[in-house]
Order: structure tokens, then sequence, then C-alpha cells
């Protein structure tokens, strides 16, 4: 169907795009209500943040503006085949804590693997400093440290442990502004498994709504007090590697889908 709407005041009819262009005039006729709630949000995470420091947890927050487009939810079952990940309340583009953790996680052994200009040291000292071990394969496998576990917890019947790090969902600090990218399969038989790889294969564009660059997110990270069974006492190592694992996170790593191409980089 022809995608129709509204936007300032203006009628638009457009033949040209599909269910991802529909959804572009409902999102900017809510921008408005969404920004209140988006508002109270923050109020709310703010205010959450120093009650956990008048507990003695430590607080970090960071503003960070994309400079890349940013998308995540592309692999979830939606009615456009491509998603993207909305709070449920406030209806804008955010970052769950949950997918946070594991780029954080990432960034941690990267940053056990390089010097401080970002160089990776050399195997045999790693080796020698317990970093990295031979696998039974020969192949290197990186040794979990005890700031690793103190930090994102640990599994096991008998010794697991809860991590001391606290990450709350990364919300824009105003509605962000939404346009459409695009994905080019070029064989589609192929990918159906129903012939080879051929250059006779027309593409099929298949569009998708992303976060525009310039958006600036709020990321809010706690470290509560140790437990009983932590690993590693040391509160101010523990703390220096959180605030160099979120920086390198969000700049290098970057967050939600299409990493590899440069996407989600603040």
């Amino acid at each position: 169907k022809p995608c129709e709407g509204e936007i300032n005041g203006k009628r638009f009819r457009d033949e040209q795009y599909g269910p991802a262009r529909q959804h572009l005039p409902v999102y900017e006729n809510t921008k408005k209500s969404a920004a209140a709630l988006l508002e109270r949000r923050h109020v709310q995470q703010a205010a959450y943040c120093r009650a956990m420091q008048e507990a003695g947890w430590r607080p970090f927050v960071i503003h960070a503006r994309l400079r890349s487009p940013f998308v995540s939810g592309l692999g979830m079952s939606h009615p456009t085949e491509t998603g993207l990940v909305l709070d449920h309340t406030t209806g804008v583009p955010y970052i769950p804590a949950a997918s946070q953790k594991g780029v954080l996680r990432l960034a941690h052994i990267l940053n056990s693997l390089m010097d401080k200009q970002g160089r990776w040291r050399d195997i045999k000292k790693l080796e020698a400093a317990g970093i990295i071990t031979h696998g039974s394969n020969g192949a290197l496998l990186w040794h979990e440290d005890a700031a690793s576990k103190t930090l994102f917890g640990s599994g096991g019947e008998s010794d697991a442990l809860a991590g001391l790090l606290v990450i709350l969902d990364a919300y824009p600090l105003r509605p962000p502004e939404l346009e459409e990218d695009i994905l080019n399969p070029h064989y589609r038989d192929y990918y159906d498994n129903k012939r080879g790889p051929t250059e006779d294969q027309s593409p099929v564009p298949v569009k998708f709504l992303v976060v525009k660059a310039g958006c600036e997110f709020i990321f809010r990270v706690l470290l509560r007090q140790p437990l009983a069974k932590s690993l590693e006492a040391d509160q101010e190592k523990l703390w220096d590697a959180v605030k160099i694992n979120l920086e390198r996170a969000v700049t290098e790593e970057g967050m939600g889908a299409k990493t590899s191409l440069g996407m989600g980089r603040f």
C-alpha cells in the first residue's frame, strides 16, 4: 500500500517506500509526548543513582553522542522483516542493559590484551602473566581474571558469584531522529538454499529504520559494595576498569547491530 501520513501539518503520499517508511509519521506525531516520558525516565534513573550512592555504591554517568547511525533488534521477529528495539513506555529507541553488558565484557577482554596505547601486548608476556593459556588443541585461550568475575559474575554450582556491576538501560537525552537504511542481499535463491550464488539473481532491497548520527545517549553504570565472596577487593582497580571498559565499548566496539560496518559508534 502507498505510505500516507502527516508531518508538521503537511500531508504526504509516497508510493515508493514500504513498511519502514510508514512508521516514521507515527513516530514523529508521538515525539512530543515521548519527550515528557523520556524526561521522567531520566529523572527516575538519576534519583536511583543518587540513592545508591548514599548507600555506598559508586555511580558512573557519561553522555555520549552518536557519530554513526545506530540500530538494534534487526534479528527479532517483526512484521516489516527488520525490527528496531523501542522502549515499551516511551516508544523511543534505547540500549538495553543486557546488550551493554555483553559489549562491556568484550571491552574488558580486549583491554587486558592491549597496552595503554591500544597496541597488542606480547604473547609471551601475556602467557607469563597468566592472561592467556594454551588449550588442548593448541589454541590460545583467555583466562578470566578476578576483576572480570567480580564485575560480571561467574557461574558454577558451588562457587557462583553475582557481579558487582549494575547497568541501567541507556536512553537518548531527547527523542532521536530516525532515518532509513538498507540491506541489499544479492543472492536470494542462494540464501533460500535453492541454488548457488550466481550473478543473474536480482538484489532485493530491504529497508529498515536507524537512529541518525548526532543523537546523545546517557549511560549509567554503578559499582555496588563488595560482597563477601568477591574475588577482587581493590575497589579503585575495579572502578578504573569500569571507566576504561565503558569508554572502549561505546567508542571502539560500538553498541547494537552492524558494528562491524561501523554503526553504533559514539
